[in-house]
């Protein structure tokens, strides 16, 4: 009897080392996804009011936390038939607004304005395929630059409502962000 006296410690002891290595493993698991998904934050997610069977706009703040550059490869959300990343940019009257390099893989291009006249050239608007962001950088979806279409709503964009979008990324986690409808939101910077 005496023997198993002894043993009891011995399986108390490694038990103890046994269920401190496993909390040590969870924990560093769980700080290394909780750092993942920290990566890339958007700040500031903001659309329009916009009627349903419309299209609308998602802007906002896009940051990379990380050391690495990350790349947007795709934003989806249900209050769209179709939704697309695009940036709207200032070509010169002596190039023509619609060249090779402007592409659409669906029909929406008859329901939303691709071109408006800027005196010293024309702002065209074409769909990206996807985005790098900088290690350590930001980049800004914003009226007239990158933004994210919301092509055929499924229902109207109303004053003060929200929706999701999630952004899918090739090096990182994807993110769900909640964009409210109204006017830009003042920047805290």
């Amino acid at each position: 009897m005496q023997r198993a006296q002894g043993f009891k410690p011995l399986v108390v002891v490694i038990a103890f080392v046994a269920a401190f290595a496993l909390f040590g493993a969870v924990w560093t698991s769980s700080k290394a996804i909780a750092d993942d998904t920290e990566s890339v934050t958007v700040e500031r997610a903001w659309a329009r009011p916009a009627p349903q069977g419309g299209n609308g706009a998602v802007y906002f703040d896009l940051f990379n936390h990380g050391d690495k550059p990350v790349t947007l490869i795709a934003v989806t959300s249900d209050i769209a038939a179709a939704v697309e990343i695009h940036e709207t940019t200032l070509i010169s009257d002596d190039h023509e607004a619609h060249g090779d390099d402007h592409h659409h893989a669906d029909d929406h291009h008859a329901d939303h304005h691709h071109g408006a006249h800027a005196g010293a050239g024309t702002f065209i608007m074409q769909h990206v395929e996807q985005l790098e962001i900088p290690a350590e950088g930001h980049v800004a979806f914003q009226p007239s630059g990158h933004h994210v279409m919301l092509i055929n709503l499924h229902k109207t964009l109303a004053w003060d409502a929200s929706f999701p979008i999630t952004l899918h990324f090739s090096e990182a986690p994807s993110i769900t962000v909640w964009v409210k409808v109204g006017d830009e939101p003042v920047s805290h910077d």
